[in-house]
């Protein structure tokens, strides 16, 4: 900014345009962290995940974003026809990308008196044209170069699904369309809006033994063990979040624990490690709230989070009612 003439040594020239640059950067900042402390995550849940269907659970995954509104751009670009066999790099980096591009500030603004004498800031036009700072120019390249050299970290939906497979996972999401693995290839699949009610009858019918929903998909849902389901295993309920989106662990219950089931899930923070250290950062109070929040889920000590088998007296009386 302060090679735009935005803020200068005399302090803010442009208001207005500094808080725009600012608002930019802070919305483009927190979607990027908040995609990629989770897609970090990932690689230890997936192991998690399959050490739970080795023992013969079902694992359940509670996620805020599947990274729909980014792939949709990333797809716009890419030729219908090619679908069949999609090279694209649809990861968090792309939000800081598409911000640089488009929200980082490059445009000119020279200083300017105004009548009572105070030293202000307003954009340069040449023959109509918006003029823009070399300088500026140049860092923002810089960064886009530097950025596009790292190594990509896929989204944490993407990630599950493609390791485990369509067979396997259940996703009960608002996609419309999803990138899937198909032998050595990826290939876009559409979704039909009806999809939901499938994959959520393949769990329940134990079909499949994962599954992932979002908020969009898990309204008005449950995928607990009941007793009438064919799928009667223990729920490990996993949850992918962020300290920005602790909220919804207010709403964790209803989806995989209820009355007359077989088993209580067991709750996991699948990205705790995250949460915390997002927390910390932020201050000592927020990095506190997360063991309260985890802890209330589970429904004031009721519902055991450590061995399945001390449940294991509750599950014969229900059986036996």
């Amino acid at each position: 900014m302060e090679a735009a003439n935005i803020t200068g040594s005399s302090g803010t020239l442009n208001r207005q345009a500094k808080s725009a640059a600012r608002s930019a950067f802070e919305s483009a900042k927190q979607r990027f962290f908040g995609h990629l402390l989770t897609s970090m995550k990932t690689p230890t849940l997936i192991g998690s995940i399959e050490n739970d269907l080795a023992a013969g659970h079902a694992a359940v995954i509670q996620i805020v974003s599947t990274g729909e509104a980014l792939m949709a751009r990333r797809l716009a670009e890419i030729p219908t026809e090619e679908w069949n066999d999609v090279r694209v790099d649809i990861t968090p980096r792309e939000y800081v990308l598409s911000y640089l591009q488009t929200g980082f500030p490059v445009q000119l603004y020279e200083p300017f008196s105004d009548g009572e004498g105070n030293l202000s800031s307003r954009p340069v036009y040449r023959d109509g044209q918006p003029v823009e700072s070399r300088e500026a120019v140049a860092r923002r390249d810089e960064l886009i170069e530097r950025l596009a050299s790292l190594p990509p970290v896929p989204g944490a939906l993407d990630q599950i699904v493609q390791r485990f497979g369509t067979d396997m996972v259940a996703e009960v999401t608002g996609r419309s369309r999803r990138i899937v693995r198909k032998g050595d290839r990826l290939a876009v699949e559409n979704r039909a809006p009806s999809a939901n009610l499938a994959e959520t009858a393949a769990f329940m019918d134990d079909l499949k033994h994962v599954l992932v929903f979002s908020d969009a998909g898990g309204t008005g849902r449950s995928y607990h063990a009941e007793l009438s389901a064919k799928n009667q295993r223990l729920r490990v309920h996993y949850l992918l979040l962020t300290y920005s989106s602790l909220d919804i662990l207010s709403a964790v219950r209803p989806q995989s624990r209820r009355l007359r089931e077989t088993w209580p899930r067991h709750l996991r923070p699948g990205s705790a490690a995250a949460v915390l250290a997002e927390g910390v950062a932020r201050s000592q109070h927020s990095s506190s709230r997360w063991p309260f929040k985890f802890w209330g889920a589970g429904g004031c000590g009721s519902e055991p989070y450590g061995d399945p088998q001390l449940v294991a007296g509750r599950t014969a009386r229900l059986r036996a009612a």
